[in-house]
């Protein structure tokens, strides 16, 4: 008997649906005993009678059915082989044997072999109520595999993923402590995976920031899936400290609970490098701008100081103290003026003059000034390579680095004495790391300063080029040295480096690109006594305290001096002395219009006398265009009286002799 309405259930979570059974059962009689059985207790029932191994076999594999009922005795068939079939087959469903002549021994070993329930036929009643228990197992039974089998899956994928991944991944309970790490921690930190189980994450972090990582597990183990990426330093096995951005998630039960944390680490050591050195670039244009912006007032006020008390401390009548109290003035504007000029080079603002300069001898010119200044506890040591080749550098800056970095050795030797040494070697470009800033283009000259005193930790180095960073007394520094020397060896297309420990000293590495040799500047001392003249002079300044100051030094030389305190007053003295005038002389920032624009405005009215632009910063660009428009030259302020007289007397002779041709 076989039923023709087993594929038309319409809703399987119905317990009205069709329950559809498989029926090994040789008694039509017995089949239907069964069905009506069921559908007494309200199921709808669709079947199939089979009564033999082979019909039982070939409808396992023909259609899903809910349930197997097994008759245990059958024509040369039996409920034991029926189960050793079901077995073999892929079906999942319950088995349950009824039979009416089967003792309580053969029901045991048919449950032993696998049957799901074991009925007699005379007690139908308990059928329906069995069958659905184990319906209602196996439907559970099947969630659970399908569970077990989606999570076996997951920690496959995790665990290849993990396993691949160059990132550093961990798991890690509620508190930080380590249940799982990534094979690519050896490679990142030269740990064993193993070394870390049971260990605090928060013990790989470097000290200044273990409070913060400890914050955002704190935040994990709230529940927070809002936590954005951390950036922090880890610590290698070896020490070296490493910066890591990981990303932490909740690891959550089913019941809701938090029982730890994700936690993908992905080293960043190479970005934040980068970004540390934009940053740096980003402050150095800045403190540039700001440079440029303050030089030209900032050297204005200096003037007047400098030039005050330098004329306070050559005036006859003035007696001892006055003038030991200008010279004090005096040597506070020029260490004002000097901070100027160290801010300007730092921010590579200063006017640089290149030539071919041999490091060995500014070196031991730098070493006698050292030897009769420095404490004698400190030793001074040069170990010069003479085969070292030119480098093309301006003189004074190189002095300028050598000895700020003199000067910081002393300072931190001073107390207990040691030794300050000056290497020089060739260095071949081939030689250079790979990781080496600068073109790898030309061979380089070295300079190596190394002093033996207490030596820097791994934070001081980080940040020891950084402007106005400094390690000293309020009072004892600018934190503007090494930041000029860092300055001065960008500007010179070079590169300094430093290698420090505490207790271990320090050495400065400097690399200079050598250089054809070619003849170096020549220079003036102009230690005499600078000539004066009787020619007019049209002054245009600004500030009256330094027009003052100027009139009276051109003055007293012998000079006429026509002063005029912006541009429009200038041209108007002009149109009315300009025959008369031989030179003009004018601030670069005047109200309303600048130096060079009244050089331009009054080249259009004829004008042919020299031109002198005086400032306080004057960008490179700009002065290169004043010098294409017939600028004659420029006066850098402050400058000392004699340097102005000097620079007149000079513009105004060349004048002369070109006129003379």
């Amino acid at each position: 008997m076989e039923c023709d309405s087993i594929n038309l259930r319409q809703d399987e979570a119905d317990m009205n649906a069709f329950l559809s059974l498989l029926v090994v059962e040789d008694s039509e009689d017995d089949v239907l005993l069964v069905v009506n059985e069921l559908r007494r207790s309200g199921r709808r029932v669709a079947f199939k009678r089979v009564e033999d191994a082979e019909g039982f076999a070939r409808a396992l594999e023909e259609n899903r059915w809910d349930a197997v009922i097994c008759d245990y005795v059958l024509p040369g068939f039996n409920a034991l082989e029926a189960l050793a079939i079901f077995r073999s087959s892929a079906v999942n469903v319950p088995f349950v044997v009824v039979s009416g002549t089967v003792g309580e021994d053969l029901a045991v070993e048919v449950m032993r072999q696998g049957a799901d329930d074991y009925l007699m036929k005379d007690r139908l009643s308990r059928l329906a109520p069995s069958l659905e228990r184990l319906l209602g197992n196996a439907e559970r039974s099947r969630a659970q595999l399908a569970t077990e089998t989606a999570l076996r899956e997951s920690e496959q994928r995790f665990r290849l993923l993990a396993e691949k991944t160059r990132d550093l991944v961990n798991l890690t309970t509620p508190e930080g402590v380590i249940q799982y790490t990534s094979p690519s921690v050896r490679d990142l930190l030269g740990y064993a995976p193993e070394e870390l189980a049971g260990r605090s994450f928060a013990e790989l972090v470097h000290e200044d920031e273990r409070n913060r990582i400890m914050e955002e597990f704190d935040k994990v183990a709230a529940g927070s899936h809002e936590v954005p990426p951390v950036e922090y330093r880890l610590r290698r096995k070896d020490g070296v400290t490493v910066w890591f951005e990981t990303l932490m998630e909740p690891l959550t039960e089913e019941d809701g609970r938090i029982s730890g944390s994700l936690c993908s680490s992905r080293d960043v050591s190479e970005r934040h490098e980068i970004e540390q050195r934009f940053r740096q670039v980003q402050k150095m244009e800045s403190l540039g701008n700001l440079a440029g912006g303050i030089a030209h007032d900032f050297n204005n006020i200096l003037a007047v100081i400098n030039g005050y008390s330098e004329l306070i401390i050559n005036l006859p009548q003035a007696d001892e103290q006055m003038k030991r109290f200008a010279r004090e003035i005096n040597r506070s504007g020029e260490r004002a003026s000097q901070l100027v000029r160290q801010i300007l080079t730092f921010a590579r603002k200063a006017e640089t003059h290149f030539h071919a300069v041999k490091l060995n001898h500014t070196i031991r010119d730098l070493g006698e000034l050292l030897k009769e200044t420095f404490p004698r506890s400190i030793d001074i040591d040069f170990q010069l390579d003479e085969s070292i080749p030119f480098v093309q550098a301006d003189a004074q800056q190189v002095s300028q680095v050598l000895m700020n970095l003199a000067v910081n050795a002393r300072d931190v030797m001073k107390e207990t004495g040691g030794r300050l040494g000056f290497q020089t070697e060739m260095v071949s470009a081939s030689s250079l790391p790979n990781e080496f800033p600068v073109s790898r283009q030309t061979d380089y000259v070295c300079v190596r300063v190394t002093d033996t005193g207490f030596g820097m930790d791994e934070e001081i180095v980080s940040r020891i080029f950084e402007p106005f960073f400094t390690t000293k007394d309020v009072g004892e520094g600018t934190g503007l040295g090494l930041a000029v020397v860092y300055g001065i060896m960008q500007n010179h297309a070079g590169h300094v480096e430093v290698n420090s420990r505490p207790g271990k000293g320090s050495v400065f590495t400097l690399y200079f690109p050598t250089a054809v040799p070619t003849a170096p500047e020549s220079a003036s001392s102009r230690f005499y006594e600078p000539a004066g003249g009787e020619e007019t002079l049209l002054l245009v300044e600004d500030e009256p305290m330094v027009a003052e100051w100027l009139r009276w030094s051109l003055a007293k030389k012998g000079y006429e001096v026509l002063l005029a305190t912006n541009a429009a007053e200038a041209m108007r003295v002009f149109e009315k002395e300009g025959a008369r005038i031989a030179l003009i002389l004018a601030d670069h920032g005047l109200p309303g219009m600048s130096g060079w624009e009244l050089f331009e405005k009054l080249k259009e009215r004829g004008a042919i006398q020299p031109f002198v632009i005086a400032t306080g910063y004057l960008d490179s660009g700009l002065r290169k265009g004043m010098l294409e428009s017939g600028v004659a030259s420029f006066l850098h302020k402050p400058f000392k009286r004699k340097d102005l007289l000097h620079h007149i007397r000079h513009v105004l002779d060349a004048r002369a002799s070109s006129v003379g041709e």
